[in-house]
């Protein structure tokens, strides 16, 4: 089945913390050349779909992958980076956000509020094609 980002982001959206998709989406969106990109705890990005990993707040991506640090900040890391596209994921309160310059769609991610049917954002999730990337 063929699916879109918006698409993706559509079937995503209301889905519950700590059950962000099924292994089924997880699958679809591989097969579909998405990454899924949403939040855990505070300080975890996780990424599913074309790309299955989890990053820190901050991530430099190719399409060869993550573009990792160097421990000095040398000059090839500096170079790398230059070429890659950024995501930067913020966790505040309103949830967690994400800041990239990569087309996206994006999709809520809710929690339990403070009542019985209250629906708090956790998480403004992004769902983008890996073909986007450098």
């Amino acid at each position: 089945m063929e699916i879109t980002k918006e698409q993706m982001a559509q079937m995503l959206n209301g889905c519950e913390y700590g059950s962000e998709m099924t292994k089924d989406q997880e699958d679809l969106a591989k097969l579909n050349g998405l990454v899924v990109v949403f939040g855990a705890s505070d300080d975890l990005m996780e990424m599913r779909g074309a790309i299955d990993d989890e990053f820190g707040t901050e991530v430099f991506l190719t399409k060869k992958g993550e573009v990792e640090p160097c421990e000095d900040d040398c000059k090839h890391f500096r170079r790398a980076i230059a070429k890659a596209q950024r995501i930067k994921g913020k966790f505040g309160k309103t949830g967690w956000m994400f800041d990239t310059d990569i087309p996206h769609a994006t999709f809520n991610i809710l929690e339990d509020g403070d009542g019985d049917d209250d629906k708090e954002q956790y998480c403004k999730g992004i769902v983008f094609h890996i073909d986007s990337l450098n």
